[in-house]
């Protein structure tokens, strides 16, 4: 694989910060783009970039087409949207020992819906309505190829293709990796108390999602998005039409978690592997990804200066430290 120059890591950033901004709607125009409509990617005259409706595309330089034939199921937040993790004393002195972010393969969290497709009382009624289609696609195929099939013979090949499929879906849940910022424009107690073992010497880092994004590296690719919250009794039962699309299922949990206002970041490791591993550490760059650190509403005054003058002392960097801000005292 070819190493990078920092300037074509800067462009490719660059590049594919613009396109996550802009793959809905034409840069100049604002036209929302339809399902299948063609758009266009190119430059400007003074170089800048700019994605495009056909009628805008004429103000390009380079434009090239595309179609917009998928609609992703979640949503990016505004670039200076505040993004917080919550944390122990010991996860953040991993942070900042191995100067990476911890991803977490999808199989592997504790929540059982995790990446899941419905609740399993419909998956009977889902397999089936996934089989009539497979079927029906199938015949499609079949006579476009002058060859005609019967009714179990489309049958025994749709069967096929959906066991194929599910296995699929399988693997893809554990070569995804996740890692997860609570969203927020203030602090959270609950999140304090949620993911600090002991709320005494709890630390939450703050961020942006720009910040975020800059101090990732290029390569793993990541998708970002925030989390869809709902009830999967109405998704993939067979008679709804509301659908999850099954390596989009990482983006959908349930309504009980919605408290959680879930951000995350995904990584697919794309190395040929039988065996892949529980958890991955992504290098980043702490002083762009780190704009506050917080220590718990709870911790003593020495937990707060050990923290400091570990950051400064051992590590050598220089962050902003802050106690809570749920710290203070009322008056009355």
């Amino acid at each position: 694989m070819k190493t990078l120059t920092q300037k074509e890591i800067e462009e490719f950033k660059q590049l594919r910060w613009f396109i996550m901004h802009h793959n809905k709607n034409c840069s100049i125009c604002g036209k929302e783009f339809d399902f299948n409509e063609n758009s266009y990617f190119g430059h400007l005259d003074d170089g800048s970039y700019a994605y495009t409706c056909e009628k805008c595309s004429q103000q390009m330089t380079d434009a090239e087409v595309y179609t917009n034939s998928h609609r992703h199921s979640y949503s990016i937040p505004v670039s200076n949207a505040k993004l917080w993790r919550y944390m122990d004393l010991a996860k953040f002195l991993s942070l900042l020992e191995y100067n990476s972010l911890f991803f977490t393969r999808i199989d592997h969290f504790q929540d059982p819906f995790e990446g899941a497709l419905g609740i399993k009382k419909n998956e009977e009624l889902w397999s089936t309505k996934e089989q009539e289609w497979k079927k029906k696609w199938i015949e499609i195929r079949s006579k476009s190829n002058n060859v005609c099939l019967c009714d179990s013979e489309l049958q025994l090949l749709a069967e096929q293709e959906f066991k194929q499929y599910r296995k699929n879906i399988k693997e893809w849940r554990t070569k995804n990796y996740v890692n997860c910022w609570h969203q927020s424009d203030c602090e959270s107690e609950a999140m304090w108390k949620l993911y600090t073992r002991d709320c005494n010497q709890g630390i939450a880092i703050q961020t942006t999602f720009e910040r975020l994004y800059q101090a990732l590296p290029p390569v793993p690719q990541p998708s970002f998005g925030m989390v869809n919250y709902i009830n999967f009794n109405e998704y993939n039962n067979g008679g709804s039409e509301k659908n999850i699309h099954p390596f989009e299922a990482v983006w959908y949990k349930r309504e009980s978690f919605a408290h959680e206002k879930e951000f995350r970041i995904i990584i697919e490791d794309i190395e040929e592997s039988d065996f892949y591993e529980r958890n991955k550490k992504i290098r980043v760059d702490l002083n762009l990804l780190i704009e506050n650190i917080y220590i718990s509403p709870k911790a003593d005054k020495w937990f707060a200066e050990l923290v400091k003058d570990t950051i400064k002392n051992r590590y050598k960097l220089r962050l902003n430290v802050k106690h809570s801000e749920l710290n203070e005292q009322p008056f009355f």
